[in-house]
């Protein structure tokens, strides 16, 4: 894999470059300013796979080079790493707003970073398989299909959007963070109801595109809050906000619901009907610092919690109507008898009336 790493500290660059010569994995450029970074992408002698950017630079710092690179068109998807000091925090959610898909924290541990390395390379291969021209869409659908086809349960990564990371890289950023940013921070999940019919319905890229439309509307919806978002599969999506106070899950429901209305996200089933998609938020789960994988498991128990609250609330309606109806039915059963005693009544006597209202 093709690597430009972008720092103002040469040692740093020095240390990447034995690094990755020991690896034997990866092909390292290295520049020591944004400047010079976008100059070299510009002349485009060469292509990369992915870059690795320090966030602290003069002039153009890390998070305004990772925007410059999101806006040319052949590197709109491909991984951007941003390496920062774990005190950076306002930095990484900058970063992450401008198109980030990862980040490492220095001094470096090289296997971590091989590890995101590793990842990124995955990244990079499944974006090569999406490259295609309008020739062989056709084909290329059924190759996507086929490329694209996860288990419900997977986590996959989401391109394109913004505050969507990797699964692997929102546990890493909520598992790093510095403790004085944790006392007023919060996690939630966003789940689409009947997960599984959906999934049963719908063909691989289109399940791709569905849960590429719901992270969309949750990055609009969630926009002011800033969060930091995943999906981590069974149409699940974890969302982190530095500050839970004024993080309503309600509104921020009805508001995911509002966007997903306005990219008409409804899905024709087989019977040629229509279904409304449909989200259920949970509750924010305070984040905790001696303990920080257990707000994430306790806000997958609020959002399941809630999704049976209102299935079952669903399901009290349905029932609830069940009676009237049957007292309708009963009615009209009812009232049916009697107008066939009425009417043989009359048929008997119909003579002796008729000669009645005669006279």
């Amino acid at each position: 894999m093709k690597i430009l790493a972008v720092d103002d500290d040469w040692m740093i660059l020095e240390l990447l470059e034995q690094a990755m010569s020991v690896s034997g994995q990866h092909e390292l450029t290295t520049v020591t300013s944004g400047e010079k970074a976008i100059e070299l992408l510009e002349r485009g002698e060469q292509r990369f796979d992915c870059f690795l950017l320090d966030i602290q630079m003069p002039n153009i710092d890390g998070v305004e080079l990772c925007r410059v690179i999101r806006e040319m068109p052949m590197y709109k998807r491909a991984p951007i790493l941003m390496a920062t000091a774990m005190s950076q925090k306002a930095y990484i959610d900058r970063a992450f707003a401008a198109g980030a898909s990862d980040y490492v924290t220095k001094p470096f541990d090289f296997e971590e970073l091989e590890t995101r390395l590793t990842t990124a390379a995955r990244m990079e291969r499944h974006r090569a398989r999406g490259t295609t021209n309008n020739s062989t869409v056709v084909a290329f659908k059924e190759i996507l299909n086929r490329a694209l086809r996860h288990s419900l349960s997977e986590p996959f990564e989401i391109q394109g959007v913004k505050r969507a990371v990797g699964f692997m890289s929102f546990e890493n950023y909520v598992l790093t963070l510095p403790i004085a940013n944790l006392f007023t921070a919060s996690v939630f999940a966003v789940k689409i109801s009947k997960i599984k019919e959906v999934y049963k319905e719908l063909k691989p890229i289109e399940f791709h595109e569905l849960i590429t439309d719901v992270a969309k509307a949750i990055s609009t919806a969630t926009e002011e809050a800033g969060s930091i978002f995943s999906y981590r599969g069974n149409g699940m999506f974890m969302c982190f906000v530095t500050s839970s106070r004024g993080v309503e899950f309600e509104k921020i429901e009805a508001a995911v619901q509002r966007e997903i209305a306005s990219l008409r996200l409804a899905r024709s089933v087989s019977s040629g009907a229509t279904k409304v998609l449909n989200v259920v938020v949970g509750e924010p789960a305070t984040m905790r610092i001696f303990n920080r994988a257990t707000p994430l498991k306790k806000a997958t128990s609020y959002v399941e919690k809630r999704s049976k609250e209102l299935e079952d609330f669903g399901i009290a309606i349905a029932k609830a109507s069940e009676p009237l109806e049957n007292m309708d039915e009963d009615l009209s059963a009812r009232r049916q008898s009697y107008e066939t005693i009425l009417q043989d009544f009359l048929g008997e006597g119909s003579a002796d009336l008729r000669s009645r209202v005669a006279h």
